[in-house]
């Protein structure tokens, strides 16, 4: 009798260990989805940077946004006294986009 319930629990161990690694995901492995890094750079260093109308908290230039998945997105980059500048990205790689600033300010001649 003690033979039977130890040979019951063993196989309960076993086969729930086994079903317990395969239900385990990873999202960086084969099956996880690819996401990408966008590099945003600017001839102003202390602009902010959106994508997709969100804030980033960025502390200066060049600002990466890691772990993006692919598609579209609208990057702005905004400092005061500057124009805003934008670029619409089409994220299928990892990708370097540059936005340079205008001053609102005319140049005395």
């Amino acid at each position: 009798m003690k033979r039977i319930i130890f040979l019951s629990v063993l196989v309960l161990l076993v086969t729930g260990g086994l079903l317990f690694a395969q239900s385990s995901t990873s999202s960086g492995g084969r099956g996880g989805a690819k996401t990408f890094d966008l590099t945003i750079t600017s001839n102003v260093g202390s602009a902010q940077v959106f994508i997709n109308g969100a804030a980033q908290n960025n502390k200066g230039m060049p600002f990466t946004a890691s772990g993006l998945a692919g598609g579209s997105y609208n990057v702005v980059v905004k400092a005061p006294g500057y124009q805003d500048g934008s670029a619409s990205v089409n994220l299928t790689a990892n990708q370097t986009v540059t936005i340079n600033l205008n001053s609102m300010t005319a140049a005395l001649t």
